[in-house]
């Protein structure tokens, strides 16, 4: 069994939501849509000014180009405070033998067998139990590289994706 130990922060929460929102299908559609919108509606309103609907769309389409980078840092940083069980330290335990995950803070501890998706990056790994809620295991909370990676197999065998 190994066990990592850690304290969740702003930026991880911030971390994982982007990737949450990268990875949905929806997610990455929509950017492709609000892309195009704002070319084209930049293009109109530079040959019709006055054009009132046009400024509309294109204040709208940008507002939602930026929003993973000027709107959701001051969201998750909100939620990050209220969320009283992402503060304290935390300790998440794999066992690759058993094929569990665990988890226990100081608002309460769990334990699971199946996962029902994973998610990672260089900086995170997201362990989801359903198709919105995840549990963080930041790689700084890891050793090295290794350990990082061997909770990332454990997590491909629990998601039945291995």
């Amino acid at each position: 069994m190994e066990e990592i130990k850690g304290e969740y922060t702003v930026r991880d929460y911030l971390i994982a939501n982007r990737l949450h929102m990268a990875r949905s299908p929806y997610f990455r559609l929509s950017r492709i849509i609000w892309y195009v919108l704002f070319f084209l509606s930049l293009l109109a309103t530079l040959t019709s000014p006055s054009d009132f609907i046009l400024w509309v769309l294109l204040v709208l389409s940008l507002f939602n180009i930026t929003y993973p980078y000027l709107i959701l840092p001051h969201w998750v940083k909100r939620y990050f405070k209220i969320q009283k069980q992402m503060h304290g330290e935390i300790t998440i335990s794999f066992d690759s033998d058993e094929g569990t995950i665990s988890s226990k803070s100081e608002t309460g501890e769990g334990k699971t067998r199946w996962i029902f998706k994973y998610l990672s990056n260089v900086e995170i790994l997201l362990l989801f139990d359903t198709p919105l809620t995840f549990m963080m295991v930041p790689r700084r909370f890891c050793r090295d590289e290794e350990q990082f990676n061997r909770f990332i197999e454990l997590a491909k065998k629990m998601s039945g994706k291995s």
